[in-house]
């Protein structure tokens, strides 16, 4: 996994009456997705304040952007 932020960083991403913060940014939001899926061929999470334990910009609409690469596996079947 490359990166990941659940959060908020622009106001073009899923459009909301409530965007009045588009610097707004969970610290652990890559430990966290990490966590869940990775090793995993598919993976379901939601972006809610209860999966990430903080409310990094009250009043926010927020959502969990990630970006990754696959890697192909090699060893042993």
């Amino acid at each position: 996994m490359l990166d990941t932020n659940y959060g908020r960083l622009d106001w073009d991403t899923c459009l909301h009456f409530a965007m009045s913060n588009t610097h707004c940014r969970a610290s652990n939001s890559l430990q966290i997705v990490q966590g869940k899926c990775n090793g995993k061929t598919e993976c379901e999470l939601h972006a809610v304040d209860s999966v990430f334990g903080v409310n990094p910009c009250a009043g926010t609409y927020k959502y969990l952007k990630i970006n990754y690469r696959c890697l192909e596996y090699i060893g042993n079947y």
